[in-house]
């Protein structure tokens, strides 16, 4: 019986925007993990995620979340 090694990748990102027209600036965070992979990693099942902050201009205080699964498959 052959065994199988698990690759785990994980990807995380922070980005900050300055709006200088709307006075505002926000800080956000991303990540990424890799769920599952095929054998040959041709299709790979991946979860994303993220979060904002605004800070000053029209959207002050607003949070937004994201939360995503994604199916990617290479030919």
């Amino acid at each position: 019986m052959a065994s199988r090694k698990r690759v785990t990748t994980i990807k995380i990102e922070v980005r900050t925007l300055e709006l200088v027209q709307l006075d505002m600036n926000t800080l956000g965070l991303t990540g990424k993990a890799n769920l599952w992979s095929s054998p040959n990693r041709a299709t790979t099942l991946d979860l994303t995620g993220g979060v904002s902050k605004h800070f000053g201009g029209p959207f002050d205080g607003q949070t937004n979340k994201q939360i995503g699964l994604g199916l990617n498959s290479r030919f």
